[in-house]
């Protein structure tokens, strides 16, 4: 299998193109030709990248030194349509499906799933070197997100190549946590704080989050068609702690929704519910090729509601991207997985009294309790001891600086004085939090903070008509009655001495 034949027209841009690779030309080249090496970098355009070489035809110096002469090797000998050099050369290059046939049968020949793959010339990872001689090459590339197109590569010493880049393409997906703001209806929330890396934040039940999706459409090759590509979705499920705001008609539907698609708003998608809590967005597949490579956002807010779990555990929302993964065929597909949590956390307030022994028939006196926003004034919630309970919460606090009133005190003691108490997140991956305390005595660990507030008996002073009165009354006559007596013997004893 050996012919005379030169690769015309060729450019450093051209020689890596999968698809649109150059094709063995049929007219000699005036510029003498050599069988010297070519270092070629092979770039690493997306991550986790390998590129595997495999050598179609070698190449040596014809006569006249102008030209040159490729003999297929195996195991491209004897591929079916392309058995010669002259039925590769004879593909038009300006044809993307006829380059597309060629690559394919080409990649087809190599064997990588048995016990004695095809052995490659070469491998080389994303972002290094090798060193080709003279000769036509097929290039398979792996480890990448999506599956790349087979690289048609001619080599010659007249036309340097410089670098080659994998047909693929490569998406991200990331979700996070934007705001977390008040209820404007109803009492009880304080917002929240968004953690810095935006995948977790610290919110009461109550407020709202506002979350972001990010990711784009992949840049597939032009060959794709929409018939034979899966999908393009979103999921995302909400746990039972969250609620999806309704924002437009009752149920789910688009309104609910904002997204942009290359920073513009669009309602070209359709939404569908997932689970019993979750959504699911999906785009047509002529819509994404339309619209390759834009960036796609959708934003949409939730609620925290009383059955969001406190402490380390969190509340997850996970999301996932679900796209077609064959840059240039179509037909399979991955997905990418993200979420984000939020946390809540407690106060509980355990409430003792001086002089006091709980029994089967004395009960403890019922005390309330009021736990305000930092400014005192603000409500958040309130609750009550019982007879038979000496303890209360306050579920639900994002962290933050609240104040804790006893507003209803039992007869015979003194109101405690107010206590302040600091919740502190620590960290972002989980609640972690911190609990300070002025005026009660405190405990706490990740996931509550315990306030001991203690009642104290007051002092009994005697009032106006009770027994204190009558006995200052009774000490007091006694006195007067004293005094006359004296001054009635005083005066009798002066006029006998005069």
């Amino acid at each position: 299998m050996k012919a005379k034949k030169i690769f015309k027209g060729m450019t450093a841009a051209a020689v890596a193109a999968v698809l649109a690779a150059s094709m063995v030309p049929m007219t000699a080249f005036a510029a003498a030709v050599t069988t010297d090496t070519q270092e070629i970098t092979f770039n690493s355009n997306v991550t986790n990248l390998t590129y595997k070489i495999y050598q179609v035809a070698t190449a040596t110096v014809a006569a006249g030194g102008t030209a040159y002469d490729y003999t297929l090797v195996a195991p491209f000998t004897d591929v079916a349509g392309y058995e010669t050099i002259d039925k590769i050369a004879a593909v038009d290059s300006s044809d993307a499906a006829a380059k597309k046939d060629l690559a394919d049968a080409l990649a087809a020949k190599v064997d990588t799933t048995s016990t004695n793959p095809t052995t490659p010339l070469a491998t080389v990872a994303g972002g290094e070197k090798a060193s080709l001689a003279p000769g036509y090459y097929l290039i398979l590339t792996s480890g990448s997100q999506m599956t790349g197109a087979p690289i048609l590569l001619s080599v010659r010493s007249d036309t340097p190549i410089g670098t080659v880049n994998a047909k693929t393409s490569e998406i991200t997906f990331n979700k996070t946590i934007e705001s977390v703001t008040a209820s404007a209806t109803g009492t009880g929330s304080t917002g929240g704080t968004v953690g810095t890396d935006k995948d977790t934040a610290q919110v009461s039940i109550g407020s709202t989050v506002s979350y972001k999706l990010s990711t784009k459409f992949p840049n597939y090759a032009e060959t794709i068609k929409a018939e034979n590509m899966t999908e393009y979705s979103i999921t995302d499920i909400p746990s039972a702690g969250l609620t999806l705001v309704d924002k437009g008609s009752a149920g789910l539907d688009k309104d609910d929704f904002v997204v942009t698609v290359g920073g513009t708003a669009t309602t070209d998608f359709t939404v569908a519910a997932e689970g019993s809590n979750g959504f699911k967005i999906s785009f047509a597949n002529a819509f994404v090729l339309t619209n390759k490579t834009k960036d796609v956002v959708v934003t949409y807010d939730a609620t925290v509601n009383k059955n969001a779990v406190v402490g380390t555990a969190g509340n997850p929302n996970k999301a996932t991207l679900k796209f077609d993964n064959n840059y240039y065929e179509g037909g399979t597909s991955k997905e990418i997985p993200d979420d984000g949590k939020v946390f809540t956390t407690k106060l509980v307030v355990n409430k003792t009294f001086s002089d006091f022994t709980k029994t089967p028939t004395n009960k403890y006196p019922v005390a309330g309790f009021t736990l305000y926003a930092a400014n005192g004034t603000d409500v958040i919630a309130t609750a009550s001891t019982t007879e038979d309970n000496n303890t209360v919460e306050f579920k639900g606090l994002a962290a933050g600086v609240y104040v804790l009133k006893e507003t209803s005190t039992p007869d015979g003691y003194k109101t405690a004085e107010p206590v302040t108490i600091t919740i502190t997140a620590n960290g972002d991956t989980k609640f972690n939090g911190t609990y300070s305390f002025e005026n009660a005595t405190a405990s706490g660990d990740n996931t509550y903070g315990t306030a001991t507030v203690v009642n104290i008996k007051g002092q009994t002073l005697p009032g106006t008509g009770g027994m204190g009165t009558i006995i200052f009354t009774v000490a007091g006559a006694g006195v007067v009655l004293v005094a006359g007596i004296m001054l009635i013997v005083y005066m009798k004893k002066r006029k006998i001495e005069e």
